[in-house]
């Protein structure tokens, strides 16, 4: 039997975003997400969701994986974005206020205004919540919500794994 930490997290992972387009390098996902998953610290026992497009299926499946995670697909406008929103607001308040194992750390891994809301309702249940996004690409409503910014600019570069002629 494994032990569990006193805490755990809940990830939400907006990879489309993450990867500042909307047709992920296989590669380039692999890599952020071992990066992130060192960084980070995730922990078998943490929360994690991944989205994207269908476009994405293989990118996002391979970061799930990575992460201890599940994949969640959805197509159409701000798709991604919807299944992560999803996944948070209907997380059950007794995953949350656990007595074994409560979640006392959020991090939404994206920069887009939509998890705006969600997050002021984890912060306001006392809840630390980070968000990780790249400069230019996190809404200014997200980052005040949000108890700390981290921006990932640097780390893995998407361009770099741009095709060439």
């Amino acid at each position: 039997m494994m032990n569990h930490p006193s805490t755990r997290r809940l990830v939400a992972v907006d990879l489309e975003n993450l990867a500042a387009t909307g047709l992920v390098d296989v590669d380039w996902a692999i890599d952020a997400a071992y990066l992130l998953s060192t960084t980070l610290d995730l922990k078998e026992y943490d929360l994690v969701y991944v989205a994207g497009g269908p476009q994405n299926l293989e990118a996002v499946a391979r970061v799930a994986k990575i992460m201890h995670g599940q994949p969640r697909i959805r197509a159409g406008a701000d798709g991604a974005d919807l299944a992560l929103l999803d996944a948070l607001e209907q997380m059950p308040v007794t995953a949350i206020e656990s007595e074994r194992t409560p979640i006392t750390e959020v991090v939404v891994m994206s920069g887009d205004g939509i998890f705006s809301q969600v997050v002021r309702e984890y912060v306001t249940r006392g809840l630390d919540v980070v968000v990780v996004s790249r400069k230019g690409q996190l809404s200014r409503d997200l980052e005040s919500a949000a108890s700390r910014v981290f921006l990932m600019d640097g780390l893995v570069r998407a361009d770099e794994y741009a095709l060439t002629a």
